[in-house]
């Protein structure tokens, strides 16, 4: 039986990165840095010099205004720590980028006038920066130099803007001077790591990695991407335990996420998985990323029943009987007696455990009991597959501390002798009732059956 191999959602945030609803690009949250570095501008040195020497021509002009001039608008990864003036300058922007600047040079500005920066994507019109002010709060002379804003992640946000193409703008007093276009390009994905989890949390991360599984455990794969990129191609190959390729998945990126984070694959089997090595391939657009391998082991019953917090107790019918702290119990009763299942609560192990309690006069002397045994095992298997196959048959004795009971113990195979059953009747009588504890499981779940219905037996305890 192949394994089925499922993809499960989209990718999950991990924890540096804070998830966010909507667009990524509408809840950015961007620092817009504004020191007194950035935006000092020294005097203007020429034009200073010319008023002291001409002062008396240039009297009648002290009162006009010079023209207010800019350069262009310099898009750079850093500027000159003397002079602010754009360093690299750039039109290309790698994601991983810590800062961006945008700087211009102005000249013949008043203190009192404005400035104003606004950073927006030009692909969805997001504004993704936007922030003004006046040049200077405490002077009175015409100014000029470089004004440098710089945009940089806020806090534990990994990147300043998603992916795109981008205009910044400068105002002088609310009218456009200059602009200048540049461009944070996409990057490519990577496979950081493949982890191997029982389950999921809550955040939807690993709930704990482990590389053994038991038999009927489902297998979490988790393939941690830096980034997810639209088209991107992530797949998934399961090799069995004899090497041959058992299943593949696989899941395409339909939108963009540049926060770290999982792609995460269910593989579970509709039987036990056979003990042995498995092996799991990652492969990232056409590329083997990464190759696992994982072991299976049979499932370890280790005494679940001991443990006198599971404690079914009928006072009615005279006894108590500890039971799995994993397991549940159905009960009901009929005009011969007590019926009382016990089960796993996980659903797909095929087994189960059964207490059967009869009044007087509805259970069969001891020399009867295996007849009466073989029409129990036969109502069980047509009530199940409706086959009648070839069964071998054990009997044994012994006691519970000093009270004997007599088992009956079954093997067979169904469904053309490709799976095969073990079943086993425990019979005790006392005060007048007959009690059975009968277990039924496939031979994946016979070693832990066995030992759990062992247990539950040698725990019965009988209430005068």
């Amino acid at each position: 039986m192949k394994p089925f191999i499922k993809f499960i959602g989209k990718l999950v945030l991990l924890p540096e990165a804070e998830p966010l609803s909507g667009s990524f690009a509408r809840k950015l949250r961007v620092f817009l840095k504004n020191t007194s570095k950035t935006v000092s501008l020294r005097w203007p040195v020429a034009a200073f010099l010319l008023m002291s020497f001409l002062m008396p021509a240039l009297i009648p002009l002290v009162s006009c205004r010079p023209a207010a001039e800019f350069s262009e608008l310099y898009i750079c990864s850093s500027v000159d720590e003397e002079n602010f003036s754009p360093v690299n300058v750039t039109g290309q922007f790698d994601i991983e980028a810590e800062s961006i600047y945008a700087t211009i040079n102005v000249s013949g500005v008043k203190p009192g006038d404005t400035w104003r920066f606004t950073w927006k994507n030009t692909g969805t019109g997001f504004v993704l920066a936007d922030a003004a002010n006046v040049y200077s709060t405490g002077e009175t002379r015409y100014m000029e130099g470089y004004l440098s804003h710089k945009l940089v992640p806020h806090g534990s946000d990994p990147i300043i803007g998603e992916p795109g193409n981008y205009v910044v703008e400068f105002y002088h007093n609310s009218e456009l001077k200059a602009s200048s276009l540049f461009t944070i390009k996409e990057p490519l994905a990577k496979v950081k790591d493949v982890i191997f989890s029982g389950g999921i949390d809550k955040e939807g991360k690993p709930s704990g990695q482990k590389t053994m599984f038991y038999q009927d455990e489902t297998v979490f794969v988790f393939v941690e991407l830096d980034y997810r990129i639209p088209g991107d191609l992530v797949e998934l190959q399961w090799y069995g335990n004899g090497g041959e390729l058992s299943g593949k998945s696989s899941y395409t990126v339909n939108e963009g996420c540049y926060f770290p984070g999982y792609v995460i694959f269910e593989i579970y089997n509709e039987i036990p998985w056979p003990i042995g090595d498995y092996r799991v391939e990652i492969i990232h657009n056409g590329i083997k990323s990464a190759g696992e391998v994982f072991e299976t082991k049979p499932y370890d019953y280790m005494g679940e029943a001991v443990n006198e917090a599971t404690v079914y107790e009928n006072t009615g019918y005279g006894f108590r009987i500890n039971y799995p702290r994993s397991w549940s119990f159905e009960e009901g009763e009929e005009e011969s007696g007590l019926r009382v299942r016990f089960y796993p609560d996980k659903p797909e192990k095929d087994f189960v455990v059964y207490m059967w309690v009869y009044k007087d006069g509805y259970y069969p002397g001891q020399n009867e009991l295996s007849g009466f045994s073989d029409n129990l095992l036969q109502g069980v298997i047509e009530s199940g597959s409706g086959e009648k196959p070839d069964i071998k048959k054990k009997e044994s004795e012994g006691k519970i501390g000093d009270v004997p009971f007599k088992e009956i113990e079954y093997s067979y195979y169904l469904q053309d002798k490709t799976e095969y059953w073990n079943a086993a009747f425990s019979y005790i009588l006392h005060n007048k009732k007959m009690y059975v504890l009968f277990r039924v499981s496939s031979n994946d779940y016979l070693k832990y059956a066995s030992e759990a219905c062992m247990d539950m037996r040698n725990s019965i305890e009988f209430i005068e």
